[in-house]
């Protein structure tokens, strides 16, 4: 399987029309159609159904249309790093939790855009758990994440900011009335926790084992657990500065008492090879986290 027969596969599924494909990949359509069909011959399967008018992608077709995404993107960027030579710019590409630590974090930024303004910064805003995963397959440089990664693997970088734990209720909510969440209050309410928390720090905090708490369900990210806030299914365990990011006028937070706080890491792959650019990012930010 090539990259050109990767990219015409793509064009295809986004157009949904092998004429159309054709004329966006300035090649003509017999050509197209007979590079799809080896395609498909190569791998064994059908990748479309041929409509009358669209073609439709397959299951086989959705799973390959996804990992071919990712190579592309993949392939992009190596292309963009081994022309970067010994001159910093081209882009790095960080995965970010929604915390309070972003704030300092984009100062960092501010700070080495004024040194390498040629460099690009992409961000991608992830549960933990996601930006983990883009990790490893390459697709994102560095990880901005809530909570340590104790993953031999992986070096992390631990930021001044703390994030604290809180209830997103609405606001009409009895607890609603309360400056804080204490353990009793939470006894037999329906609550939905982050995937990406370590619950055995909930627990510590509850003095019961998760079992005994009324477990809705879990949320990668507060708008969808929002929602269900919102109509009145359950109460959302967060982070304030998720909370906070999420404004809406008919919820409220109430932070937990006693505290229950997270910290905030960057983490990059210790066994991967890193361009020019986010090798020296790294350094940077290692200088001016302990300065």
């Amino acid at each position: 399987m090539e990259i050109r027969e990767l990219k015409y596969f793509i064009a295809i599924a986004r157009e949904g029309n092998i004429t159309k494909a054709a004329e966006a990949l300035y090649i003509t359509q017999p050509t197209l159609s007979r590079q799809l069909g080896i395609l498909e011959n190569e791998l064994g399967v059908q990748l479309f159904e041929r409509g009358h008018r669209k073609m439709i992608l397959t299951d086989k077709g959705k799973l390959l249309y996804h990992y071919a995404l990712e190579i592309m993107e993949l392939h992009q960027k190596a292309e963009r790093e081994l022309k970067e030579k010994e001159h910093i710019a081209g882009e790095i590409v960080i995965g970010c939790a929604i915390a309070s630590s972003i704030d300092l974090f984009a100062q960092v930024l501010r700070d080495f855009n004024l040194l390498y303004p040629d460099v690009k910064i992409n961000l991608i805003t992830g549960s933990r758990d996601q930006i983990i995963e883009k990790m490893e397959m390459g697709t994102i440089d560095l990880g901005l994440v809530i909570g340590y990664v104790g993953n031999e693997r992986y070096k992390s970088l631990k930021l001044r900011a703390v994030d604290r734990f809180g209830l997103l209720m609405k606001k009409d909510s009895p607890l609603a009335a309360q400056l804080f969440i204490k353990p009793k209050d939470i006894k037999g309410i329906p609550l939905t926790l982050p995937l990406s928390t370590n619950h055995f720090s909930l627990v510590d905090w509850y003095g019961g084992g998760v079992d005994s708490l009324n477990l809705y369900g879990t949320h990668d990210m507060l708008n969808n657990a929002a929602s269900l806030v919102k109509v009145g299914i359950c109460y959302a365990l967060t982070l304030e500065a998720a909370a906070k990011q999420y404004h809406n006028p008919h919820l409220c937070f109430r932070p937990l008492e006693p505290e229950l706080r997270c910290e905030s890491f960057v983490i990059w792959n210790d066994v991967r090879s890193y361009s020019l650019t986010v090798s020296t990012f790294i350094d940077y930010l290692n200088k001016k986290l302990h300065e």
